[in-house]
């Protein structure tokens, strides 16, 4: 009865370990960006450095800054929602990173 137990055990222990390790290899590959969400004060002071007029980064979503996203997501032709959704996130994460995302569309004069 303890051969059994222990053989048991040992099982529980090797699986343990085996299901740990296979947690921490698919948390280190996931994408930076998805490890932490993009937080709306951080895609004020991204839209902002991108030229697109949010407001103050006061972490609100206000007009303004509804506004500012819906330009950002034309300009980088994605769905014009006006949401700081996971795409839009990306993009705007890009400039934090140094990468340079499609330029501003102008208005015309």
């Amino acid at each position: 009865l303890q051969r059994a137990t222990a053989a048991e055990a040992a099982a529980n222990a090797q699986k343990a370990a085996a299901a740990t390790a296979a947690a921490k290899a698919a948390a280190a590959a996931k994408p930076a960006a998805m490890a932490a969400p993009m937080t709306v004060a951080e895609a004020q002071r991204l839209l902002t450095r991108a030229g697109y007029r949010p407001g103050p980064a006061d972490g609100q979503i206000g007009r303004n800054t509804i506004d500012a996203l819906k330009k950002f997501q034309r300009a980088q032709k994605l769905p014009v929602t006006g949401a700081l959704d996971a795409e839009t996130a990306t993009r705007l994460g890009a400039l934090k990173t140094g990468d340079k995302p499609a330029p501003k569309a102008r208005k015309a004069r």
